[in-house]
């Protein structure tokens, strides 16, 4: 159906809705109000990112993390805030191990680069650096990851969400969806 309707993301009800239904709920009134301040502020402090080198206004969206991570097997942690812009920022994860989707509306943009999909694999990445006990592969993380995120996540950025909480089971995810970010003039 997703195909047939050419869609990309189901608004922020119907994305709640499929959240939910996967385990994923939603972040507390106090992280969210929380999150759309700093997104703001973040944004506010990065006015050049909406726009293009070729002079286009480019939309924004702007995920805000708050993370308590603990590798059980290395007793090392990953905590505190991330944020993170959609686009491309300089530099690319190299062995991404999230799988991003190609979606059939918009089918030219590089999922990849949503804010979501490249902070959750940036936390990933930052697992992996505690890493991993000899003959071991996997590691077993421990913690709570808070997301905010400004507009309704696309499909392939809720496939990544799933993917973060299938390889982290024991890590409560947890995803709080605000308003879409509009250029002040």
């Amino acid at each position: 159906m997703v195909d047939e309707f050419e869609i990309d993301n189901f608004g922020t009800k119907g994305d709640r809705f499929l959240l939910d239904s996967l385990s994923i709920y939603e972040s507390d009134q106090v992280f969210k109000e929380k999150g759309a301040r700093l997104a703001v502020e973040y944004q506010n402090q990065h006015q050049e990112s909406w726009w293009r080198s070729e002079g286009l206004l480019h939309s924004r969206v702007v995920s805000y993390a708050e993370l308590d991570l603990a590798v059980v097997n290395t007793g090392k942690s990953v905590v505190g805030a991330r944020y993170q812009q959609n686009g491309y920022q300089g530099t690319r994860q190299i062995d991404p191990v999230l799988i991003s989707t190609r979606l059939p509306f918009n089918h030219n943009v590089d999922r990849s680069l949503c804010s979501e999909f490249q902070l959750l694999e940036g936390v990933h990445q930052e697992l992996l650096a505690c890493g991993i006990e000899e003959g071991t592969s996997f590691i077993i993380v421990d913690g709570s990851l808070q997301l905010f995120v400004t507009g309704s996540p696309c499909l392939s950025c809720v496939g990544a969400m799933r993917q973060f909480q299938l390889l982290f089971p024991r890590v409560r995810l947890t995803v709080a969806i605000g308003e879409e970010l509009h250029f002040a003039t």
